[in-house]
């Protein structure tokens, strides 16, 4: 008889105290991914696989002042690259044998670590990167493209975007390809995206188990 008293003041224990603080850690902690998931319906919040916390996606308030390019073909001009319209293109020249290229010059310097690029399928150049300068003659590397890893849409233009790693201020950016028959470029724009204060893991960590609630 002693024992089953026992046991029933455990069970009591639980429902009473355990099971109510357990649920309401797990309760806060889902308010808080709600709240995040609001935030990315709100201001394109983007997670990040190879980081463990979370993108706010507001450009940092630089504005394109110039665009400049290496060459033009026909009507394609280097203006129609800041225009994300459809059929608004740049396209260089063709069989020019030089390096061909489309650059942005902003208002100021800033770090960007991020580009989103549409350009049609085929049409990418050759070993093309993202390069920076803060003077505009001066050019270092930031990153190289692998379009096939980015998808296609029905009308064969890629439409690429991602980070990469950069904490340098630069006021010239570019899209640069070695000798190739032609560029044809639908979209181009670099950005600074700020981490957001929340992790994945911070959230998680707030629910505790039932033996923890107790302690």
């Amino acid at each position: 008889m002693k024992n089953t008293y026992v046991k029933v003041f455990i069970v009591l224990i639980l429902i009473f105290y355990v099971t109510p603080n357990y649920a309401q850690s797990i309760l806060i902690s889902t308010d808080r991914i709600k709240n995040i998931i609001t935030q990315s319906k709100n201001s394109n919040v983007h997670f990040n696989q190879n980081e463990n916390f979370l993108f706010n996606d507001v450009t940092q308030n630089a504005i394109v002042v110039e665009t400049l390019a290496s060459s033009n073909n026909a009507g394609w001009i280097a203006q129609n690259i800041v225009d994300s319209t459809s059929q608004t293109y740049w396209m260089s020249e063709i069989n020019s044998g030089n390096q061909e290229w489309i650059e942005l010059k902003y208002d100021k310097a800033f770090a960007a670590n991020h580009v989103s690029i549409v350009l049609n399928n085929g049409r990418q150049g050759n070993t093309p990167k993202i390069q920076a300068s803060t003077d505009g003659e001066h050019w270092v590397d930031l990153a190289t493209i692998n379009i096939f890893e980015h998808p296609n849409d029905e009308d064969n233009f890629r439409h690429i975007s991602f980070y990469f790693d950069n904490n340098q201020m630069y006021q010239h950016y570019r899209y640069v390809s070695d000798p190739t028959v032609f560029l044809l470029l639908n979209y181009l724009e670099f950005m600074n995206k700020k981490p957001l204060t929340a992790s994945v893991t911070q959230i998680a960590s707030n629910i505790r188990p039932p033996w923890q609630s107790m302690m």
